[in-house]
């Protein structure tokens, strides 16, 4: 029998448990004089505990026989919840059901059986486990001992105990390879010594443990452990990475797992991460100590390991994540950076999109710098700011080196959550004319140093309403004017009022305006030979009607009530003289000397614009 105390196979003595055991394979187990065996009739599929789950086939059966002195009162089969897998009625020869029998509950079996009883399925089945309720001993049944501490490779001198330990039983043990030994009255023999549960046994080399029990009329059968006690490869992350690729048997201390799927996952200590691509259990806030074998490999330039074996390590679920460290591009691409923070957790602040998410690649920006930003999963940032040209955000993801088969390498950050992005702000783009339009419904945010916000009033006129570093409030259509270049509007929780004579309006998103027959449209243009001092509002249609206007856009909305018939404007520039240029000529103004923009003289102005008397014009 091998022993284990989170074991879903009980032997119960009376109503209280006994040590519980794994039953592996079909093997049979034994425990107090209870064995319990599987076997199959036909086919090829064996009843077996898998770790998790009995898995019971039509055909198979379990068979539970007491030693002599041993009555068996009642066997409890718990169900799995999963009911596809688990259609078959359960009997039983020996004893009798005494609840109804489904495939859902636990199902429950009563007598008083002194020989073998049988299960049998006619289907599929699954159990979480199996209780068998006894009473009576057994004559000549003596356990063989279990060790607290499990066989395998540790990094330090281990002192191992026995787990059920007997009072009433005397334990030996050897710990050279032989077994243990004793004589005709049952004292120790050669190499074989007693065990003292006060001290256990100490294990600082490498070392077979071999154990029995003996309550001096019956032995037990020998339990054996095999212990290795080595030096780590390297004691840390860093030191593992540093030793290239290999297989190595290593002691983490405090590392902890930061993201896992499927194979995927990341693990950090306090000297740097590793990206781990291997079959593993692991959980997001595990945290590791003790040895960790693994096998190390560069993949296209990043450290991975595709074996990752804790089994031998302690592990503690549901830890804190580490503080993210906060970093500026130029962070990871100066010196080491890469190696250094390489798939560390780590967070990019207030970075630019550069390049919009697109076949799960873009790239963010700070300034001259910039670095690719990868979806680890796909589609998980299609509903964020990554996707938006301009915007700007904080980024939590992980440092990769990918390098192609043309040794052309990319420096990436690996973000697998839209939740690892904050937007904070947006990239608004001045054109060498000097000014742009910005809107924002929801955020408010502060003007940077050398930018200006206006608003149009209600004469049809810039006012400069927001010096550099006050704040903008949300929902205000603004004109920005400052020198060309890209300025970063930051989002801030300040509240601010907005004005209340500005006619601009906006919109968030890409948007086509709702024509309104009694409204003229104007968006931010030049005039037609893109004169960078014509900057202002223009039809964006011949007509003045409604266009598609921007993302975080603003326009202007005008009621055709508000011209004269012989005034209509079709644009607004922003440098003083409103009146004369652009306005639509009539029939009287294209009698007079007229010009087209090359400067030829012509007789008759069909539609476009013209110079007349010295003003631009467009004639409809």
């Amino acid at each position: 029998m091998s022993g284990a105390s989170d074991a879903n196979i009980k032997f119960v003595e009376g109503l209280s448990s006994a040590s519980g055991a794994i039953w592996s394979n079909s093997t049979p187990l034994s425990y107090n004089g209870i064995t319990l065996s599987g076997s199959v009739t036909s086919g090829s599929n064996y009843t077996y505990y898998d770790g998790t789950l009995v898995r019971f086939y039509t055909n198979n059966n379990i068979v539970i026989t007491p030693a002599s002195g041993i009555v068996i009162e009642k066997v409890e089969i718990v169900r799995d919840t999963n009911t596809s897998k688990n259609t078959g009625t359960i009997h039983c020869a020996g004893l009798t059901a005494s609840t109804e029998n489904t495939t859902t509950n636990t199902n429950v079996f009563i007598g008083n059986a002194t020989t073998a009883v049988t299960f049998t399925a006619d289907a599929q089945s699954r159990f979480t486990a199996i209780k068998v309720y006894y009473s009576g001993s057994a004559a000549g049944i003596v356990n063989a001992p279990v060790f607290d501490v499990s066989e395998g490779t540790y990094f330090e001198a281990q002192t191992v105990k026995v787990t059920d330990y007997d009072s009433g039983l005397k334990y030996y043990y050897t710990t050279d390879g032989s077994d243990p030994a004793l004589d005709a009255t049952f004292q120790p023999t050669g190499a074989t010594v007693a065990y003292n549960d006060a001290t256990g046994v100490s294990i600082s080399s490498n070392t077979t443990l071999k154990m029995i029990a003996t309550d001096e009329v019956n032995v037990s059968a020998i339990t054996t452990a095999v212990y290795t006690i080595s030096t780590p490869d390297a004691t840390s992350i860093m030191g593992l990475r540093n030793l290239g690729a290999g297989t190595y048997s290593i002691k983490l201390t405090d590392a902890i797992v930061t993201y896992v799927k499927d194979k995927n996952a990341y693990v950090q200590d306090a000297t740097g991460g590793l990206m781990l691509y291997a079959t593993n259990t692991l959980k997001v806030g595990d945290k590791i100590n003790g040895p960790v074998n693994v096998v190390l490999i560069d993949y296209n330039g990043t450290d991975e390991a595709t074996t990752f074996d804790v089994s031998a390590a302690t592990i503690t679920s549901n830890n804190a994540l580490p503080t993210v460290k906060e970093l500026s591009i130029a962070d990871l691409l100066t010196g080491d950076g890469m190696k250094k923070y390489e798939s560390m957790r780590v967070k990019i602040t207030n970075a630019a999109v550069k390049e919009a998410i697109v076949s799960r690649n873009g790239t963010i920006a700070q300034g001259e710098n910039s670095i690719a930003l990868r979806e680890g999963v796909s589609g998980c940032l299609s509903t964020t700011c990554m996707m938006n040209v301009n915007a700007i955000g904080n980024v939590i993801g992980y440092p990769t080196t990918y390098t192609n088969g043309a040794g052309e390498t990319t420096y990436q950050l690996n973000v697998y959550s839209a939740a690892a992005v904050e937007e904070t702000g947006y990239n608004l783009a001045v054109s060498a004319a000097g000014y742009a339009t910005y809107f924002n419904s929801t955020k408010a945010y502060t003007l940077p140093a050398g930018v200006k916000g206006h608003i149009w009033d209600l004469s049809n006129a810039l006012v400069n309403t927001y010096a550099p570093g006050s704040v903008v409030p949300a929902n205000e259509p603004l004109v920005i004017e400052a020198a060309k270049g890209n300025y970063a509007l930051m989002f801030t929780t300040t509240e601010q009022q907005p004005v209340v004579n500005n006619t601009l309006e906006g919109t968030d998103e890409a948007t086509p305006l709702t024509d309104d027959p009694s409204s003229y449209y104007y968006g931010l243009s030049l005039n037609a030979s893109s004169e960078l001092s014509s900057v202002g509002f223009y039809w964006m249609n011949p007509t003045g009607a409604a266009f598609t206007n921007g993302a975080h856009k603003a326009y202007l909305k005008l009621a055709k009530a508000t011209f004269s018939p012989s005034m209509v404007m079709s644009a607004f520039p922003f440098n003083g003289s409103a009146t004369g240029i652009d306005h639509i000529a009539t029939g009287a103004d294209t009698t007079k000397s007229v010009y087209d923009l090359s400067g030829r003289r012509v007789n008759k102005a069909i539609k476009g614009i013209y110079i007349v008397n010295g003003k631009k014009v467009l004639v409809k």
